[in-house]
């Protein structure tokens, strides 16, 4: 078995796919397999099959078609991303990436954070927003092709309510904010000792992260929790409200 570096011809993204430049005839004299190393046992594991390229000969010019892409990325905060565009023409096509801006699509500059090596672009360190809509454009002298890829970057939840403990007096006013870090943030929901805060009377929600009791009574102290959540995870805050003085 032949074990190759990955070098400028060849470039293996993290979902495990291989991706060959410039395919030539000598790329299909042998079959393609893939090795896994697991980490923490320190155990490997060779596909116990192979893949193999087959070549076509183009008699006439091809407008370039896009074979690979992905709709929807997701990617952690801080992360090397790759949003992958493969495609095929001829003459070979040329590669471009923008990002969608309303109704228009805008370049930007590759540098250090941001590269593109062929069809790949590779954002280093990735962050919040770099969320959006990316466009990978083919062209050659015969037409054009276009993919849309989504990339969704996320940052971990965490939740706490300010202050976590509080006495008021009755009549009084109480606010309790829920401090949210995190992105995305789908949605913020209030408990009161245990089940859903219902918002009426002296209770508001000024907004989805600021509770407000005005004026306090008896029956208000208890234990408030804020839930956020979004698609990936739930996490929350909690603090105590105690209730002084009589009416």
């Amino acid at each position: 078995m032949l074990i190759f570096n990955t070098g400028d011809k060849y470039n293996i993204l993290p979902s495990g796919e291989l991706l060959v430049k410039n395919v030539m005839p000598s790329d299909t004299l042998t079959g393609y397999q893939c090795q896994v190393h697991h980490r923490l046992i320190g155990e490997s594991k060779l596909s116990s099959t192979a893949g193999k390229i087959i070549i076509r000969e183009p008699h006439s010019s091809l407008p370039p078609t896009i074979t690979e892409s992905r709709p929807i990325v997701r990617a952690r905060e801080t992360e090397r991303v790759f949003l992958p565009c493969v495609g095929q023409g001829y003459p070979n096509p040329t590669y471009r990436w923008g990002r969608r801006d309303g109704d228009r699509v805008t370049s930007f500059h590759l540098g250090e954070r941001i590269l593109q090596k062929d069809g790949i672009l590779i954002i280093q360190q990735a962050a919040i927003q770099d969320t959006g809509v990316y466009i990978c454009e083919l062209n050659n002298s015969v037409g054009q092709d276009k993919a849309e890829t989504k990339l969704l970057v996320s940052a971990p939840l965490s939740a706490k309510i300010d202050p976590e403990s509080q006495i008021v007096d009755v009549g009084k006013m109480a606010t309790l904010s829920c401090r949210v870090m995190g992105h995305p943030v789908h949605s913020v929901v209030w408990l009161k000792n245990g089940s859903p805060l219902v918002a009426n009377g002296p209770i508001k929600l000024v907004s989805r992260d600021i509770l407000q009791i005005n004026p306090i009574r008896r029956e208000d102290s208890a234990m408030y929790q804020c839930f956020v959540s979004n698609d990936q995870e739930v996490v929350q805050g909690s603090a105590e409200l105690f209730v002084a003085g009589k009416m």
